[in-house]
């Protein structure tokens, strides 16, 4: 019982820091791209795209990271 509550709340902390990662990066890419610095764009989606990966692959699968 305790293993479980521990490993929903590192998931529940993995998710969460997950999701701010991508609320925070995702206004730089958008500005960098208007401002026409596409490189730093791309870079930005890619560190988007990655996050949200393995956070979605921590949520489908229950592992946990530590």
């Amino acid at each position: 019982m305790n293993n479980q509550l521990e490993e929903k709340f590192r998931l529940s902390v993995l998710s969460l820091l997950g999701v701010l990662s991508v609320l925070g990066i995702t206004p730089f890419a958008i500005f960098r791209y208007l401002q026409g610095n596409i490189t730093a764009a791309i870079i930005d989606l890619v560190l988007v795209l990655g996050i949200t990966t393995l956070v979605g692959y921590a949520v489908r699968t229950k592992k946990r990271g530590w």
